[in-house]
């Protein structure tokens, strides 16, 4: 059965240069999932739509090639199975007719030459995360902007893994900066983004003696890691898609946003903004309640992903937050800027680390 990922990692964040004709699929094809390798000794396990349990002897062949069930017979309903025949990470094991407990996504990409693979997320239950047409999507917002990658999936039964079935390169190249916070919260600045400089700091000390005409210059630590001022303006336009902030949690206090049907509520602003003349475009409700929303994700005080297509990806911590209305506007948005401090190494271990994505 071949299990495709449809636009893994393709996916558009807004601001994508990648044409939706372009996304890339990676498919897994030939995936031993739903199929048995005949082998000498083994047998065929099958379930049938009353849950009775056949074993039948499976006849070795010539060629040793896996037995494929037809595509047709397949459904959500159909018991997933796998068959690791030598090619486990743990040794050379072999048995037949094991279970699939659950599936990994894997990537490498063309900084580690496409070798190193990772652990990207792991579906537990597989047959509740695809859909009828054993289609699993799923964003990944760890990436940075002009590296290929590839993706694979990896069958696990009883703890040991089977083989890994790759996919086709794929990338994107983004638009905008991007700052991406705990449970893959991200925010889009999409207007006037200013990196005015980048500084790298690292510890040097400067000595000047009466015996030398020039000074001695030492490096102290391993200290280096960069920091730099980042500005743009906050607007609700930034956040068409509402991935950042859903308008319906915007009236609300974050520790009363899962009050059952509160969200209904939302449309009562609908009513207010017709009442009062209220359009996208004059709505100072709507940007004070999503710049509120805005702040605090800038405030928390929690590490960040900082994504752009020119300074690449960074775990940073953001200081010094400073708001500036603008006047030619009536305050109706305000400007921002702070200071960006990179704290950590960008990998998906730190992503981890830092609640970024979990895996």
């Amino acid at each position: 059965m071949a299990l495709s990922f449809n636009h893994v990692l393709a996916i558009r964040d807004a601001g994508s240069l990648m044409p939706s004709t372009y996304m890339n699929e990676a498919i897994v094809s030939d995936c031993t999932i739903n199929s048995l390798k005949i082998d000498s000794s083994f047998v065929e396990t099958n379930k049938d739509v009353n849950g009775a349990i056949t074993v039948t002897d499976i006849l070795p062949n010539p060629n040793n090639l896996p037995l494929n069930p037809i595509r047709n017979d397949w459904s959500l309903g159909t018991e997933l199975y796998a068959m690791f025949n030598g090619d486990l990470e743990a040794g050379p094991l072999s048995f037949a007719g094991n279970e699939v407990d659950s599936i990994i996504v894997r990537r490498t990409s063309n900084r580690k030459a496409f070798t190193q693979w990772e652990d990207v997320v792991l579906i537990e239950n597989v047959k509740g995360a695809v859909d009828e047409d054993f289609n699993y999507t799923f964003a990944d917002k760890c990436v940075e902007s002009g590296v290929l990658y590839r993706y694979g999936l990896q069958p696990i039964s009883n703890g040991k893994r089977g083989s890994l079935y790759k996919g086709a390169n794929t990338h994107v190249v983004y638009e905008d900066i991007f700052l991406v916070g705990e449970d893959g919260k991200q925010l889009k600045i999409r207007f006037n983004p200013a990196v005015s400089s980048v500084k790298t700091n690292i510890r040097e000390s400067r000595t000047e003696t009466l015996g030398s005409k020039y000074p001695y210059i030492t490096r102290n630590g391993n200290v280096h890691y960069k920091e730099f001022p980042l500005s743009g303006t906050i607007t609700h336009f930034m956040d068409t898609t509402e991935e950042f902030a859903p308008r319906g949690e915007l009236f609300v206090e974050d520790e009363f946003a899962e009050v059952e049907g509160y969200h209904s509520n939302s449309m009562l602003y609908e009513a207010i903004y017709r009442e009062n003349g209220l359009n996208p475009y004059n709505n100072s409700i709507l940007e004070r309640e999503f710049r509120d929303k805005v702040v605090e994700f800038l405030q928390d005080g929690k590490p960040k992903l900082f994504k752009s297509p020119t300074e690449g990806c960074m775990m940073v911590r953001i200081m010094d937050v400073n708001l500036t209305p603008n006047q030619q506007l009536g305050r109706l948005i305000y400007d921002f800027s702070c200071n960006v401090v990179e704290i950590d190494e960008f990998n998906l271990n730190t992503c981890e680390k830092y609640k970024i994505q979990e895996r």
